[in-house]
């Protein structure tokens, strides 16, 4: 499996990795790309492994990637409509 920072980030948030699922970076169960690709290799099974970066690079760049910039932004904003 093919880990980037997009399948890293969302498998350790997602709890894919071995940990509860979390937002919180320090929290991640994997520290390292590689700590994360031995996680999932380890119960994904092996004909999807192709599937997986790509699933989750996709994902990551459509919805995950600026969500919490712009959230925390609405809300330290005082009108978040126009954040």
């Amino acid at each position: 499996i093919s880990v980037d920072t997009h399948v890293h980030r969302i498998s350790n948030q997602l709890g894919w990795t071995g940990g509860a699922p979390t937002l919180d970076k320090a929290a991640f169960p994997c520290k390292d790309p590689e700590k994360t690709r031995k996680a999932l290799e380890q119960w994904v099974p092996r004909d999807d492994w192709g599937d997986v970066n790509w699933l989750l690079v996709g994902l990551g760049q459509e919805v995950q990637t600026e969500k919490p910039k712009l959230l925390r932004k609405a809300l330290d904003s005082s009108d978040p409509a126009y954040a």
